[in-house]
């Protein structure tokens, strides 16, 4: 057993476990960011219960679009792989080491936010490993759409990036499992993100947009009459 995994930080085990993400190693990847996950919701129940800390004490604290980050050494990544339609968002989130100071109850949803990303990103890589994993494909949709319930009840803000990497793969995940309604309310999310981006002037600052923008074609294309034959 390696340092990492003996490790009871939360946020070493996340950011180790996105290192273990981009080198493929999935498996080991879904060990050491499930055992972060539970460290954090224990503290969170234990903050509950001495009820000397709550979501609401916290008024200083910083956006969250500052507080998750991509590794900015590896830049951001879309994939497209055979047997699976659309581009893939495959950068997990990170602690910045200057924030891993965190003691409130508000941090501590923040971070299961971001593990909870990871852990789903993880299960949708190996989905795109295997082509035949439905359940993999499955258990990764289930994690995203808990990573937005959270974001959205918890009203956690994110920068756009996030979003777009969120509605992104859960919108290509119903695209893979045949679920178009699903997939179109997704791309359409996506869509309204990188059309805001635009109409500030800040869409240099997310990197390339080519693969996002071809899953919005894939939607339009999709959507699209078929011409009547000759």
């Amino acid at each position: 057993m390696s340092l990492v995994d003996e490790s009871n930080d939360p946020v070493l085990l996340n950011n180790a476990g996105i290192h273990m993400i981009l080198k493929g190693r999935y498996g080991h990847a879904l060990r050491v960011l499930s055992k972060a996950l539970s460290l954090v919701k224990q503290e969170m129940i234990q903050q509950e219960e001495s009820s000397k800390d709550t979501i609401e004490d916290d008024d200083n604290e910083s956006p969250l679009g500052v507080f998750l980050q991509y590794p900015p050494e590896l830049g951001y990544t879309l994939l497209s792989s055979l047997g699976v339609e659309g581009y893939t968002f495959t950068s997990p989130m990170y602690i910045p080491a200057h924030q891993q100071e965190m003691q409130s109850f508000r941090d501590n949803v923040k971070l299961s936010f971001v593990i909870l990303y990871n852990i789903a990103l993880a299960h949708h890589l190996i989905a795109i490993q295997d082509v035949n994993c439905t359940g993999k494909l499955l258990k990764a949709k289930s994690l995203y759409e808990l990573v937005c319930s959270i974001q959205i009840n918890e009203e956690l803000v994110i920068s756009p990036l996030q979003s777009m990497a969120i509605s992104n793969n859960l919108g290509q995940i119903h695209l893979s499992l045949g679920n178009e309604d699903k997939s179109r309310c997704c791309f359409e999310q996506l869509l309204s993100t990188i059309m805001s981006f635009n109409a500030y002037e800040e869409h240099d600052s997310i990197g390339n947009l080519d693969g996002f923008i071809g899953n919005v074609l894939l939607l339009f294309f999709k959507s699209a009459p078929t011409a009547p034959a000759a």
